[in-house]
């Protein structure tokens, strides 16, 4: 049973709310209509950017009028939507940032979360500034290793320098 399903189930009178992230394309009315009667209150989707060519960059299958469509039929059947956008990947142009914020801002979202690109271990991006010598790889390692080394985890949780559990 899934949870689209439990919301349903008299017998369980299983109810509560959630919230979940989601691809554009595997996202139908049907689908939708399943998750708001299962208690879905908000959607995030990933547009990342709103230029084909920064997103053929990033490898995402989005297509940018498929996705406002598909906010579309989030708002229309009453689930809240959040849009999640990077900036700052690879050639993009503060223009195109800009244009990125613009399109998403059209949407009117309930929220849209902007995050700044980062090349995470694993992915592409990573290889990428590794082998231009932009990173040295494996270099989260040996801060992690620093860190522990110094006592600087406390309670299983990393505290940046800059920041302290107080206040």
């Amino acid at each position: 049973m899934g949870v689209t399903d439990m919301r349903g189930d008299k017998k369980r009178n299983i109810k509560f709310n959630w919230i979940c992230n989601a691809r554009q394309e595997l996202l139908d009315k049907e689908i939708l209509l399943k998750m708001k009667d299962a208690g879905c209150k908000s959607i995030a989707l990933g547009l990342e950017s709103a230029n084909a060519c920064t997103l053929k960059q990033m490898n995402k299958n989005i297509d940018i009028s498929i996705f406002k469509d598909t906010v579309e039929l989030i708002k229309k059947v009453g689930i809240g939507i959040r849009v999640n956008i990077m900036i700052g990947f690879p050639g993009e142009s503060l223009s195109m940032a800009k244009n990125t914020l613009m399109f998403a801002r059209a949407l009117k979202p309930n929220a849209i979360l902007l995050f700044v690109t980062a090349a995470y271990p694993g992915t592409e991006l990573y290889r990428d500034a590794v082998n231009k010598k932009l990173i040295q790889d494996r270099w989260y390692l040996e801060k992690l290793s620093t860190d522990i080394t110094l006592g600087r985890l406390k309670n299983n949780a990393f505290v940046p320098d800059k920041f302290s559990k107080k206040g």
